[in-house]
């Protein structure tokens, strides 16, 4: 690497050593010179007025530990929490235990507190929902008994219309069809209810959903107002068959005869079963 002077601006240039010999332009004045090598004066010259390097500085020591301090002294620096110290073992018995209240334990009411109060209008409680659960099983034996006693005697109609031809015929097929949407029509009035009587007693069983457990005691009001209506309205039918079976036709009066008591003790026990669901639901919300 040569480093020459300008001759025209005195400016310092470093060229390569390929340079040497030739001719170049200066950056800074555009004068046009030959390179030649620099004297070994003026080298010498150069690095004399170059200032010296800087001496890196030392790096400073570390500071030294300080020495380590008891266990007293460290807490009362603050600079170390103080141990946990357990209590005596006579404190220890006395302190109260806390018991999370379990879900299925009769024994704690919803304070966690030992309860025979709590106890008492639980037991209540179970024996309601399974007096709703009663009254939801009368309720479908007495719809399944009436949907066959209709659908068989429509049968019966019907073949008997069948057998005589014509007209006979279609009037047979009318009433089958007449029968179908009322079996229909009554399922939609009477087993909609039920099913909530049903899910209410699933519900005061577990001690849950308060408002469909008073849906399903008020629904057992209406299918049993539904059942006295039917059981009024079909009061020449039940003395026909109380009829037939005092003449000894059993076999002929059966099946309406467990229709009529099935509907009477679905009416009975579902009134029952709703005012004692409600009666459970309030000693419980006490």
């Amino acid at each position: 690497m040569l480093e020459i002077t300008c001759p025209s601006c005195d400016r310092r240039l470093k060229l390569g050593d390929n340079l040497q010999g030739k001719q170049i332009r200066c950056p800074a004045c555009k004068n046009v010179f030959r390179v030649q090598a620099p004297a070994a004066d003026d080298v010498a010259e150069a690095m004399a007025e170059a200032p010296p390097p800087k001496a890196a500085p030392k790096p400073r020591p570390p500071a030294p530990k300080p020495p380590p301090l008891e266990e007293e002294e460290a807490v009362a620096a603050g600079s170390v929490p103080p141990p946990r110290r357990r209590p005596p073992a006579a404190e220890e018995e006395d302190l109260p235990v806390a018991r999370r209240p379990r879900r299925d334990d009769d024994a704690y009411d919803a304070r966690g507190q030992d309860s025979e109060d709590y106890r008492r209008r639980r037991r209540s409680a179970r024996r309601a929902a399974g007096s709703l659960l009663m009254a939801f099983i009368l309720n479908l034996i007495a719809f399944v008994v009436f949907a066959v006693m209709m659908f068989m005697g429509g049968m019966i109609v019907s073949e008997a219309g069948r057998q005589v031809g014509g007209a006979g015929r279609e009037a047979g097929t009318l009433l089958m069809g007449a029968i179908i949407l009322a079996l229909v029509v009554i399922a939609i009035l009477f087993m909609v209810p039920t099913i909530f009587i049903m899910i209410a007693s699933s519900m005061l069983g577990s001690l849950r959903s308060k408002g469909l457990v008073i849906t399903g005691c008020i629904m057992t009001f209406i299918t049993s107002a539904e059942l006295l209506i039917y059981f009024v309205l079909n009061i020449r039918n039940i003395q026909g068959v109380l009829r037939a079976i005092g003449e000894g036709m059993i076999g002929l009066a059966m099946i309406p005869a467990l229709h009529f008591l099935t509907v009477l003790l679905a009416m009975v026990f579902g009134l029952g079963a709703g005012i004692r669901g409600l009666i459970a639901l309030g000693n419980y919300e006490r």
